[in-house]
């Protein structure tokens, strides 16, 4: 099935997608016309539910949480390095750089976002002559607040659409079979964006709220205004990075998206989002170092009564205990994610310097596989965990870590020879050295899983994406205005996401080039293992330079009479991947998709070398 498909719906798929739950008669063919679905209120209303059922979380989408073969994102980039590289299958022939047009190691996003769109389409074309709105101002208020939810979930899918596979075409309606396709083509970039933005001011022009209803069950995976206004956010952000940024003067769109991220930051902060900083639950401390990990375990406080961070989530538990755990958990099918050395080596010092000497484009640099250690830093080789940023703990399982925090004992033996070392070949132990710990929850088991939840818009990564676009427009110590009269500095934004942390801030006074670096490093620690870094490396354009080497480490435990055990660390390489060519800035599309376009419009719409 392509986006041009005609779209039928069956008794399961209704059953499936109304709110209410009640069953639906149904004609002897199992079958409605659209006719007969928007010429009734439920069954409307069950539509409005079926343009949700792209979202992540839902039966379509999985990379949000364990979605390729059961990897995470992270694992296709430079974050992690997966136990699957063993097997055949999308880890290793992404590794192997193995990856062609007609048989490509992630999912056909291209043709299920499409799906999206097009049913989106369809519900807005014919809710307008819906005969039971006729009069009914009760009713036309209640079409107006799904045509408000569709228009905000058009605009989400074509923002997946283009962050994977860059310029796609504008389609606003229902382009039935028998259309005239000759005429479609790829729009810019900056054209999609401004489609996006302007399916997010409609649903907002249409009255979208900051809240659906008043109870979790109406409310959790519902559009709301916070996530208008955060698909806005990063939509201006991706429009004005390198790879896409197509402005005569870039600094101008940078100025421009300046004002659109700063405007969602300060909206969302108007009406009481904010950074979450709860301690850990009662009884609950064995498995947080604190807030930033706490958070991770919560689920989506619709009422924001405790959580005031989480816009949008993924609805899907993460299931780290089985795909990515340890080795020493009962049931653990792999070792799945595992943070490389280079994602640990872009952890600070909690003194706020880094330990390594970062580059323009806010890499550490290396010789050979070593990092240039950064004498200010106060770091010890021979204690690499000590006095480092508290989100590493938080997010790394290295040698030593406490499983439970409250149990000396259970520190984790990632030695050679340890329960938790390093293995080239079994999936149940780590590739690189280190677990993942960012989500995992120490009172999970086979039959309770109580990992954390992927937030998919979040109100940390509004901060750093107006902390960008507002440092590449103006620079890190100007105040930026916005439509809402409230003015900030993206370094005053970067420092707000560091305090939350534990961290002080990064000084006044810094180059504009020095705070880029430091800023691309404090994303990627404050959003690692989100499914933002795959992204990152590709808009910035390093690609090329982060995903060639993964490196991890050794640990080595010697003897020390009457003193115990000391530790070696011996950083070695885990594998060379053939991934970071150009064409993997973007994702091709199938064969037999752009076969089909070249015959409807003799263009050739394959992204560039695939």
């Amino acid at each position: 099935m392509n986006l041009f498909n005609k779209l039928t719906i069956t008794l399961a798929a209704c059953a499936a997608i109304c709110s209410c739950g009640d069953v639906l008669d149904m004609p002897e063919d199992g079958r409605y016309s659209l006719d007969d679905i928007f010429g009734d209120f439920d069954l409307t209303m069950a539509y409005v539910n079926k343009c949700y059922s792209y979202m992540p979380g839902g039966d379509y989408i999985k990379d949000y949480a364990f979605g390729y073969g059961g990897s995470l994102l992270a694992s296709f980039c430079d974050e992690a390095q997966d136990t699957r590289d063993v097997m055949p299958g999308e880890v290793s022939n992404w590794y192997q750089g193995n990856g062609t047009a007609a048989a490509f190691p992630m999912p056909d996003y291209w043709t299920l976002y499409y799906q999206g769109i097009r049913t989106c389409n369809i519900f807005l074309d014919r809710i307008e002559t819906a005969p039971f709105l006729d009069g009914d101002r009760i009713m036309q208020s209640e079409a107006n607040l799904w045509k408000a939810q569709v228009h905000a979930l058009r605009a989400f899918y074509m923002l997946q659409i283009i962050k994977r596979y860059g310029p796609a075409p504008i389609i606003t309606g229902p382009m039935e079979e028998g259309a005239d396709f000759s005429k479609v083509e790829r729009a810019s970039f900056s054209e999609c964006v401004d489609a996006i933005i302007e399916d997010c001011e409609t649903a907002v022009a249409y009255g979208l709220p900051w809240r659906i209803g008043s109870q979790m069950q109406t409310d959790y995976g519902m559009m709301s205004r916070a996530v208008v206004y955060a698909i806005q956010s990063q939509a201006a952000l991706y429009a004005a990075s390198p790879l896409w940024n197509d402005a005569a003067d870039p600094l101008e769109k940078w100025r421009w998206a300046a004002r659109i991220t700063g405007d969602a930051l300060n909206r969302c902060l108007e009406n009481d989002y904010q950074l979450f900083r709860s301690a850990p639950d009662a009884g609950s401390l064995g498995s947080s170092t604190g807030a930033y990990q706490s958070y991770f375990f919560s689920k989506m406080d619709v009422e924001r009564q405790r959580d005031k961070e989480t816009i949008y989530e993924c609805k899907t538990q993460l299931n780290v205990w089985n795909e990515s755990g340890l080795p020493v958990n009962p049931a653990t099918i792999r070792a799945g994610a595992c943070p490389t050395q280079e994602m640990v080596d872009a952890y600070e010092m909690e003194n706020g310097e880094h330990p390594f000497v970062l580059d323009a484009d806010g890499c550490v640099v290396y010789d050979g596989i070593v990092p240039r250690i950064n004498p200010a830093s106060g770091y010890d080789e021979s204690d690499p965990y000590a006095g480092r940023d508290p989100r590493l703990t938080a997010s790394v399982f290295f040698n030593g870590s406490l499983l439970n925090l409250e149990e000396p004992e259970s520190a984790l033996q990632i030695y050679d020879g340890g329960d938790c070392r390093v293995s080239p070949t079994d999936q149940r132990y780590t590739r690189t050295g280190y677990y993942l710990r960012k989500f995992h929850h120490n009172l999970s088991t086979a039959g309770n899983v109580a990992d954390g939840y992927m937030k998919i818009f979040r109100l940390g990564e509004l901060y750093l994406n107006f902390a960008e676009a507002a440092n590449e427009a103006y620079g890190p110590g100007t105040a930026v205005p916005d439509v809402t009269g409230s003015v900030r500095t993206a370094l005053a934004a970067v420092n707000a996401v560091r305090d939350r942390a534990g961290m002080p801030g990064l000084p006044a006074g810094m180059p504009q080039d020095g705070f880029r670096a430091r800023y691309r490093n404090e994303r990627r620690v404050e959003l690692a293992f989100e499914q933002h870094r795959f992204y990152d490396v590709r808009r910035w354009k390093i690609l090329d330079k982060t995903d060639r080497t993964v490196t991890g480490v050794d640990t080595w435990r010697h003897t020390v009479p009457d003193d115990g055990y000391s530790y070696e660390y011996r950083r070695f390489v885990v594998g060379e991947r053939e991934n970071y060519g150009p064409q993997y800035l973007m994702m091709p599309l199938l064969v037999e998709e752009v076969s089909k376009m070249k015959m409807y419009t003799g263009t050739d719409w394959q992204n560039p070398g695939w």
